[in-house]
Formats: structure tokens, sequence, C-alpha cells
């Protein structure tokens, strides 16, 4: 998936990563969802497809669900 502004939705989820200073570990400890699944996230071959997921991820990274489903370039992270 391609937001409004083009990025690909595994871009945001490195660059999420990068604003939190996580590696993958500390994400799945946080996000709950299997390694395969979230690697799958990571390299862009699949996108969550349950809207549980993208709750948890919004909640994970202090971000809206909006910004995640838009891939919005201009994330505000909350809680830094």
């Amino acid at each position: 998936m391609q937001g409004n502004d083009g990025i690909p939705f595994y871009k945001v989820l490195e660059e999420l990563e990068r604003r939190k200073g996580w590696g993958e570990r500390e994400v799945l400890q946080r996000l709950g969802v299997p390694r395969s699944t979230y690697r799958s996230w990571r390299d862009g071959t699949s996108e969550p497809s349950k809207r549980l997921h993208w709750i948890k991820l919004a909640e994970t990274f202090g971000v809206s669900v909006e910004s995640l489903i838009r891939c919005n370039s201009n994330l505000t992270v909350y809680g830094k």
C-alpha cells in the first residue's frame, strides 16, 4: 500500500522504529504479533489485515491509525 505521499507502508514502519530507537525484538515484545507477521510487514510482502493489528501498531508507536493507513510522511509520534 502506498499512501497519499507515495510512501510504502514498510518504509513508514522503518521510520517509526528509527524514531523510537527500537529494534525488531523490542517492537515484537510491545506489539505481540508473531515475528513472521511483523517481518512480512517490514519487508513489504504484506500489510496488517486485521483491524486489531492497525490499532495495536498505532498504540505501540504512538501515532494515529489514520496516519498509518494513509502512510503519511508527516507522522506525529506521541509520547516520544
